[in-house]
């Protein structure tokens, strides 16, 4: 049987996303407890890499200085990850893969597994640079009531790196 050289490629290119991703992972369990890996996805037009994202349960209630400081060290790990393996650089929409091209989620549940609502953050992320935090509204579930964002280099300096 034949097979496509740029479905090997991209193959072979989402091993190394998943290799990245398991790595990324596994850091931020020995340094976090009540979060887990809830989905992982990879934009990945043609074969070229444009973004690798990891979403995330917590399973406790964070505060939002506890979700930023969460989001900021888990991208900076993913993008560490990424900086770090040779193999990858090549299939890099931007060979200097940089935070804007990382995308990290966090849905805030309370410590029963149950959304949270307004006033407590329910879903915080990264993408593109920009952290956004909102909450839900408790009359309309999954409806958002309101968000904050604020840049990387705004949520830096707030925890003091």
């Amino acid at each position: 049987m034949f097979e496509d050289k740029n479905e090997a490629k991209e193959i072979k290119q989402s091993d190394l996303v998943s290799e990245i991703q398991n790595n990324t992972e596994n850091n931020l369990k020995r340094r976090f407890k009540n979060i887990s890996v809830c989905g992982t996805g990879v934009t990945m037009p043609e074969g070229v890499i444009s973004q690798i994202a990891l979403s995330f349960n917590t399973h406790d209630l964070f505060t939002k200085e506890e979700l930023r400081f969460f989001i900021i060290a888990a991208a900076e790990d993913l993008l560490h990850e990424v900086k770090m393996n040779n193999r990858i650089q090549s299939s890099l929409k931007n060979y200097s893969f940089q935070i804007e091209d990382v995308r990290i989620i966090v849905y805030n549940k309370n410590k029963d597994g149950h959304d949270v609502i307004d006033p407590n953050i329910s879903i915080a992320d990264i993408s593109q640079g920009i952290l956004t935090f909102r909450t839900m509204n408790p009359k309309m579930p999954h409806q958002i009531k309101t968000h904050f964002t604020e840049t990387y280099k705004e949520a830096k300096k707030t925890i003091g790196d």
